[in-house]
């Protein structure tokens, strides 16, 4: 029996992590893992224009910029 070990030439401090270095487009599942929230949550947020999507064909794209302010708009509701 032998081991075979992998090894990735990546370091750790520039591995892609939404949450940590977000791009300045996301998918929908990237934008709900970036959010902290479930995709269906994502979804409700999406059909209630709370977030706008920008499109791509039939692709659904969330800017930073507009995640961003998404998040502005939840901290001042809550401050209220």
């Amino acid at each position: 029996m032998s081991t075979t070990t992998v090894t990735t030439n990546t370091p750790p401090e520039t591995t892609n992590d939404v949450r940590t270095n977000p791009p300045q487009c996301m998918s929908k599942a990237e934008a709900a893992t970036y959010l902290g929230v479930s995709l269906r949550f994502l979804n409700r947020e999406l059909e209630r224009f709370r977030l706008k999507p920008t499109r791509l064909g039939r692709r659904v794209i969330l800017r930073l910029k507009e995640i961003e302010r998404y998040l502005d708009f939840k901290d001042a509701q809550q401050a209220t």
